[in-house]
Order: structure tokens, then C-alpha cells, then sequence
């Protein structure tokens, strides 16, 4: 095991001792320029500075949960070049994820559309009302309207201080 690795890992072991803030301070750093780079030169169109400021934090926290642990490198520049493939992989998924959710968002929108275009908005005459030609005559119609506006034969039975059964035989004929 190297002196690098050895190094990184006894920092590891205290991360709020002063190497491991000079260390994390100058990941940062590499860190912060790779990803605006990456953001201001290949993804432009993408995405935007603060995108940049969440790409740092995410590799940084993912590089102490573990990944500064799993680096088997010897020299500093085999760290950077570690740290910037971690920016990378991590600005891509970023893109990644932004393209599908673009892409869900623009094939719900033209499902939306060829729907509506099928199915056109009711026109106004559809919702008006019309009177429908009864067969009853003007008694039995008053009499099913007051049902309807009780709401039930027991209440209608109650109102018109008769039993339930006679309401129901009445509607029966």
C-alpha cells in the first residue's frame, strides 16, 4: 500500500482534523472546476450553474461515504483523475435523468393532445337542458318530483304523514 493510500485513509479516520479539510478543501476545488466546465462547454443547452453547485456537493458526499475508501491509486494525480471520473459519471447521470424527465413530460403533453384532439370539448348545447316528453300524466309526474326532491320513500311517506308502503304501492302503479 502506498504512502498516498495510507494517507487518504488515516485521514479518513478523522475527517474533521485539519489534512482532512486541506485535503477535502482541494478535492473541492477540482471538483468545482470540472463540473463547471463540464457545464459551461458540453452541457450548456442542460443545464445551468446551479446544477454545477449540486454535481460538487454530490461527489463530494459521495466521496465520503465510501469512495475515497475503495480508491487503489498511488500519486495525486491517479486521485484527480479518480475525482474527475467520479464528476463525470455524475454529471451524465444528472443529464440523464433530466432527458428522460424532459421526455416523459413532452410524450404526456402530446398524449394530452391527440386526446383532446379525438375527443373535442363538449359543445355549450350539450349541457343544455331539455324537457323531456313524459308518458304520466300531471298528477303521477308532481308525485315522483316530490319523491325526488325527499330523497327517499320514508321521507316522502313522513311528509305526506302517510306509511312507507303506501308510497311504495303508489309508485308501483
Amino acid at each position: 500500500m502506498g504512502a498516498l493510500h495510507h494517507d487518504i485513509r488515516r485521514i479518513l479516520g478523522d475527517r474533521h482534523g485539519p489534512e482532512a479539510r486541506e485535503l477535502f478543501l482541494s478535492l473541492h476545488g477540482l471538483i468545482s472546476r470540472r463540473a463547471a466546465s463540464l457545464v459551461r462547454t458540453r452541457y450548456r443547452d442542460l443545464l445551468g450553474s446551479h446544477d454545477a453547485d449540486e454535481i460538487v456537493a454530490e461527489v463530494l458526499f459521495t466521496l465520503m461515504e465510501g469512495a475515497l475508501g475503495r480508491f487503489r491509486g498511488q500519486t495525486v494525480g491517479e486521485l484527480h483523475a479518480f475525482v474527475r471520473t467520479i464528476t463525470d459519471r455524475t454529471t451524465s447521470r444528472r443529464v440523464h435523468r433530466l432527458l428522460r424527465e424532459r421526455d416523459t413530460v413532452r410524450e404526456a403533453t402530446i398524449r394530452e393532445e391527440a386526446a383532446f384532439a379525438r375527443d373535442p370539448a363538449p359543445s355549450p348545447d350539450q349541457h343544455a337542458e331539455v324537457d323531456a316528453v313524459s308518458p304520466l300524466d300531471r298528477a303521477d309526474r308532481v308525485y315522483l318530483e316530490s319523491l325526488v326532491r325527499a330523497g327517499s320513500k320514508a321521507e316522502l311517506a313522513r311528509r305526506q304523514d302517510v306509511s312507507r308502503a303506501a308510497v311504495t304501492q303508489r309508485i308501483s302503479r
